[in-house]
């Protein structure tokens, strides 16, 4: 803090004579570089906590809007066999509170009551279950699945409700895949975990090289949601060779990924993130014949997926609220 105290080099005479005229000037400069402090003083660390565990109980509300395109194309030859498109929206406001949750804090089941749970495509908008509607969410047979009165909800709610609140239990955390070593600063970067990271793409299906990834986060800037101070951290991975599971009469001769998120995370390290973005693409195309007799196919996939969310009214357990 020492420019604050005056400490710009100036004689006892400058400090103790009037100055008039054009010197005046001087003075202008003189009292703002004093009232400039600021500018020589070392941006505030903070701790980096990507994760924020989920305890059970937890209740907030959310706001979130999302758009998935899938498109599929199959060829034998020059003749095409099929052409398919599958485009759609959705928003959904509800109160979501936490059920069940791995030991990392990973929300394992959901409990929704849905205030609007819209979808939108070429045929226009509709509501997919009534207003004050409950629905639950959660993993059977590694598949997440939203069910209302014990009964699975229709394929459209359950493709929307997983667009907008994936869940992912039981694998690794963002802190493990994401997180920083040390405190870091507004405009810091830093790489992810990619040998982790190949890991975790095997346990869900598919198969990439730690050479063939990357990721990085960066640390972008101190903001306020509200009230409450949050870091916002960006972060991304490529994935240039991405190969799922397939057959063994197909071939996978090319695949990508690509993810992003954007994040307004607390200071408050017990607090769920505040806003969050997020998109994913990925693609691949199989060559193969899936009748051995007949000739060879190629299939050419691709889709995309984006969301935004908005959390607010969080409601802490009582046994961690205030921890």
């Amino acid at each position: 803090m020492r420019c604050c105290r005056g400490g710009l080099g100036l004689s006892a005479a400058a400090h103790s004579t009037p100055l008039r005229g054009a010197p005046r000037k001087l003075e202008w400069a003189v009292l703002l570089l004093a009232l400039w402090p600021c500018a020589s003083l070392p941006a505030q660390d903070y701790e980096i906590h990507l994760h924020r565990p989920q305890a059970v109980g937890l209740k907030y509300h959310l706001s979130s809007t999302g758009r998935s395109s899938r498109t599929k194309l199959v060829k034998s030859g020059n003749k095409i066999l099929e052409n398919d498109a599958v485009k759609f929206s959705v928003e959904c406001e509800c109160e979501v509170t936490v059920l069940a949750a791995d030991d990392k804090g990973k929300p394992s089941k959901l409990s929704l009551q849905i205030e609007k749970l819209t979808w939108t495509d070429d045929a226009g908008a509709r509501e997919l279950v009534n207003k004050g509607s409950v629905v639950t969410v959660s993993m059977k047979d590694e598949v997440e699945v939203s069910e209302m009165g014990g009964r699975r909800l229709p394929l459209p709610a359950q493709e929307a409700i997983t667009v907008i609140l994936p869940l992912d239990p039981n694998g690794p955390t963002e802190d493990e895949l994401f997180g920083a070593t040390g405190r870091k600063k507004p405009g810091d970067h830093w790489e992810a975990n990619t040998d982790l990271m190949a890991r975790d793409v095997l346990r869900l299906g598919a198969r990439a090289n730690k050479a063939d990834l990357s990721g990085t986060v960066a640390f972008e800037k101190v903001v306020n949601v509200g009230k409450t101070e949050c870091l916002q951290i960006s972060r991304s991975v490529d994935c240039s060779r991405y190969i799922p599971s397939v057959p063994s009469e197909v071939k996978v001769e090319k695949g990508f990924l690509k993810i992003g998120f954007s994040e307004k995370l607390p200071v408050v390290a017990s607090l769920p993130a505040l806003e969050v973005s997020q998109s994913a693409t990925y693609g691949y195309t199989m060559k193969g014949r899936p009748d051995p007799a007949g000739d060879e196919v190629t299939i050419d996939f691709g889709v995309m997926l984006n969301s935004s969310s908005r959390v607010s009214d969080v409601q802490e357990p009582a046994e961690t609220a205030g921890n």
